[in-house]
Parts: C-alpha cells; sequence; structure tokens
C-alpha cells in the first residue's frame, strides 16, 4: 500500500484529519497505510502536547476495548460510539469421563461408586 504522507510529516496529517471528525486507531491505520505502533507513538505524542485527545469505550457485545482519538482538548461531553465485536461461537460444555481403571485404582467420587454398584 502507498503511504500518504511520509513519516515526518505523520502527526501533522494526523491532526488534520482528526479536525474532521472523530476516529479510531484502526481508521487512521487504514487511511494513512502505517501499522497501529506508528500511528499510536505519533498519536501519543499529539496527546501530550495537548492537541488531541481519547476517549476508551467498549465493544457493545463484551470482549474489549477501543480508543476513539478527538481533536483538542478533552471535554466533559463526547460523543460515544459502540461498536459491535464478532459473535464468539457457542462452546458444548466440557464432560469429563472418569476412566474406569483410573477410579479403581485412585478411588471414586461416592455418588459414582453408588451408580455403579446398585
Amino acid at each position: 500500500m502507498d503511504r500518504l504522507v511520509p513519516i515526518a510529516r505523520l502527526a501533522t496529517a494526523l491532526l488534520e484529519f482528526l479536525k474532521e471528525g472523530p476516529r479510531t486507531t484502526d481508521e487512521l491505520c487504514s487511511r494513512f497505510g502505517y501499522s497501529g505502533s506508528a500511528i499510536r507513538c505519533r498519536l501519543q505524542g499529539l496527546e501530550e502536547d495537548c492537541l488531541i485527545h481519547h476517549q476508551k469505550l467498549v465493544y457493545t457485545n463484551g470482549g474489549g476495548t477501543y480508543y476513539v482519538w478527538h481533536a483538542g482538548i478533552r471535554t466533559t461531553t463526547t460523543v460515544e460510539r459502540p461498536a459491535l465485536m464478532a459473535r464468539k461461537p457457542e462452546r458444548p460444555p466440557i464432560v469429563i469421563a472418569r476412566d474406569p481403571l483410573v477410579a479403581a485404582l485412585f478411588g471414586a467420587p461416592a455418588a459414582q461408586q453408588q451408580r455403579n454398584h446398585p
């Protein structure tokens, strides 16, 4: 993927893009074609200079958080954008059956012994 801006001008380009509206880190990575670590490094510098701020949000389906970056200093009112997370597949319950030889050597639980011996 072609880089839209040289790495030396990335922080300035990020700030200008965030002035158009809040963006997630993934949106910024897609827009500028740099890795998440390169983008986050520049965002951290901009945040330390009080030019931008971030908001930590939780996925609506649970299972994690993500950041939305805003231009300017933090205010008390920010717009939340909940994101849907991929649904986790349902797993069947794990059933562990005890081997009869292991039960004979080490002793079976009382309930299992009663079932085996009427």
